[in-house]
């Protein structure tokens, strides 16, 4: 995981040890960067250069990246250090003082929240809203302290509220809380505003008739409700399981 990396080192008396403790650290702002020149259509301020390749080979080479950043999310910097790791670096320093600051907890899931929480706050107008969501889901660690899901979670509702019948919405938003529930005990969390939240779909989400027919035409005939979805480039992130059905 993102916490650390144990290596083993053979004794004198030929006994396998645990040496120190060494962390793997993956950057996210560098893969995102890597995703970006894949799918430059997903930042609106820049045109995508004239494909050079099939769409088929684009379609491979993006499935590849995106499954790259789902499985390097373990490895992404939380703020995650092994026991007596500052005192290490004073010792290696010539002067005594570590020039390395003290990483932040959840240092990379509250650098991404602040780069998709306007985009999912107060732009769900806009394509731009569903490419935050795409970023949060794929590029959001694997562990996240407990305060963090606290205090993001009700803004999470607050998004996710703010966007009415769309499948591949929720289904990332189910998933996204789903990753909280792990850290968040029932206690810590009123989990009460979720599940209302979930019934209320529900309707939509089993296709549930909100209208019918009398024989006295008395009863009026509901039209069916309309929905928003992704665009078709978009839903190339999600993959099958956003399928409501």
């Amino acid at each position: 995981s993102n916490t650390a990396l144990y290596a083993s080192t053979s004794g004198g008396n030929g006994n396998a040890e645990d040496s120190n403790r060494w962390l793997f650290i993956l950057h996210w702002r560098a893969l995102l960067r890597m995703l970006l020149r894949t799918a430059p259509y997903l930042d609106e301020h820049k045109a995508g250069t004239p494909p050079m390749s099939s769409s088929s080979r684009q379609s491979g080479v993006l499935k590849r990246t995106v499954t790259l950043i789902r499985s390097s999310r373990r490895f992404f910097d939380q703020g995650v250090r092994p026991p007596g790791w500052k005192a290490a670096l004073d010792n290696g320093s010539s002067d005594g003082e570590s020039v390395f600051p003290v990483p932040q907890k959840d240092s990379t899931a509250r650098a991404l929240w602040d780069v998709t929480r306007n985009d999912l706050l107060y732009h769900t107008h806009s394509n731009s809203c569903f490419r935050a969501l795409i970023m949060l889901y794929l590029f959001h660690p694997s562990s996240c302290s407990s305060e963090f899901y606290l205090e993001v979670m009700p803004q999470w509702l607050e998004s996710w509220s703010n966007v009415d019948r769309c499948p591949e919405f929720d289904f990332l938003w189910m998933v996204m809380f789903c990753r909280a529930r792990k850290y968040v005990s029932p206690e810590e969390y009123d989990w009460g505003s979720l599940r209302r939240y979930l019934l209320t779909q529900c309707g939509y989400w089993l296709q549930i008739p909100v209208g019918g027919v009398s024989a006295d035409k008395s009863f009026p005939r509901a039209a069916p409700p309309g929905k928003r979805s992704f665009p078709s480039r978009l839903k190339a992130f999600v993959g099958s399981g956003s399928k409501y059905e």
